[in-house]
This record gives structure tokens, C-alpha cells and sequence, in this order.
């Protein structure tokens, strides 16, 4: 299976899921396409783990453009997708409302949180309070991210991001305190 959740959205209902998990797809290259992620507005929860071939959670479709993709989402972590290259397309999904915790680790091609033409393109996060980048040597660009005002952050062996190193002193406690089990 190289898709999942592709296709028109009246094909299927996914208007109450709430968390989803993804593991050990080997062959899976997009998650949603663009009439799909309309059709998730009680989503808050998304784990991709080891999907070697993700080249795309969300396909880039410059047609069908949306200011908020994911209303709801809360908690968003990708471990082991080495081919992608972005998490989210900014022409596609230019704010994140809700999301509270990002945790990207062992991504080996991820070269930005949101693929952008330019500097005048902006994915807003307004309301996140944990991030996890580990494990990502091409990770350059962090658009969105205001790193002062995120409360609990770990960044390790991320070469290329200004932040090469950095955490916060409760980091770990916090974590642990919200059984997220880092």
C-alpha cells in the first residue's frame, strides 16, 4: 500500500476520529490528501512511526488550499520516516491552532517543519508548549516555531538548525508528569 486515506472525501467518514497511529507501513508514500484532511475536524492525536517511504503526510496540492487543516490536533509525532522531507505543505496548512506537543525524531532527508515558497508564506503554531527534534542532520528551517515561547523543549544532533543543542531544565519531569513517556 503506497497511499492511505486518498481519494475523494465522500469515499469514506472519518469526521469522528480522534487519534490516529500509523506504524510499520514500509511502502507508504501519503498519508491524506487534500479533500481528506478537511474531513478530520476531531482529530488530536497523530503518530507516523517507521514508514520508510512517507514522502508525504499531507500531499501537496497548490488547487486546494485551506488556512487550518488539522482544527483539533493536539499532539503530532513522526519517528523513523527518512524520506520526508517536510511535515506539512504551508499552501496546504497554514496554521495549527491547537497543536500543544511536535516530537520529530529519526528523520534522516527532513529539511523543514513546513515547505514554503518563500518568506512571506508562515505556518502559525500559536499554542505549542513541548517540542522533540532529534536525529535530524538536514533539518535547517524550523518555520513557525517560536522557540522562546515554547515552554519544554530537546533538541539534539540537529547539525544544521541554529538551536544545534538546547533543552529546558524540566523538560524530562514535565514529560514524565504527562505519562508521554520520553
Amino acid at each position: 500500500m503506497t497511499c492511505l486515506f486518498v481519494g475523494p472525501n465522500n469515499s469514506f467518514s472519518l469526521q469522528n476520529l480522534t487519534e490516529l497511529k500509523i506504524k510499520q507501513c514500509e511502502k507508504l508514500k501519503i498519508v491524506f490528501s487534500t479533500s481528506v484532511i478537511r474531513c478530520l475536524p476531531q482529530l488530536y492525536y497523530m503518530t507516523i512511526e517507521e514508514c520508510n517511504e512517507l514522502k508525504h503526510i499531507i500531499e501537496d496540492d497548490l488547487e486546494n488550499t485551506t488556512k487550518i487543516c488539522f482544527p483539533k490536533l493536539q499532539s503530532l509525532a513522526v519517528v523513523k520516516c527518512n524520506k520526508l522531507k517536510y511535515v506539512f505543505p504551508i499552501s496546504i496548512c497554514k496554521e495549527l491552532p491547537e497543536l500543544k506537543c511536535l516530537v520529530i525524531r529519526e528523520a534522516d532527508e527532513l529539511e523543514e517543519i513546513s515547505a514554503s515558497e518563500g518568506d512571506d508564506h508562515k505556518m502559525e503554531i500559536p499554542n505549542l508548549k513541548f517540542v522533540v527534534f532529534e536525529n535530524l542532520p538536514r533539518l535547517s528551517h524550523a518555520q513557525g516555531i517560536q522557540f522562546q515561547a515554547v515552554k519544554y523543549r530537546f533538541i539534539q544532533n540537529c547539525q544544521k538548525l541554529s538551536l544545534a543543542s538546547a533543552s529546558t531544565p524540566d523538560f524530562y519531569n514535565e514529560i514524565h508528569r504527562l505519562g508521554l513517556g520520553y
